[in-house]
């Protein structure tokens, strides 16, 4: 679906710390990834849409971190977060 060049184990660390309450490492994935996020809703909801990208944003960021815990280091943690966008 979308390029990611990031390693299955590349997210581990800054996943587990965030599981573990660490704030800092979800800021981490949240700096990380926005660009993702910002071209996943970007494509769904289109030009026209434009003024609804940072709800969606905000959104996904929220549905990203609630389920956190089902990610399991399978695949490229961006891959899995494009499939829960």
């Amino acid at each position: 679906m979308f390029d990611c060049d990031c390693p299955p184990d590349d997210c581990a660390g800054r996943v587990k710390r965030c599981l573990d309450g660490d704030r800092a490492a979800g800021d981490e994935l949240a700096r990380k990834f926005t660009p993702l996020v910002k071209a996943v809703v970007a494509r769904v909801l289109g030009p026209s849409r434009r003024e609804d990208w940072d709800d969606a944003c905000q959104t996904i960021f929220l549905r990203l971190f609630a389920n956190l815990g089902q990610w399991g280091a399978r695949c490229p943690f961006c891959k899995w977060l494009a499939v829960v966008a």
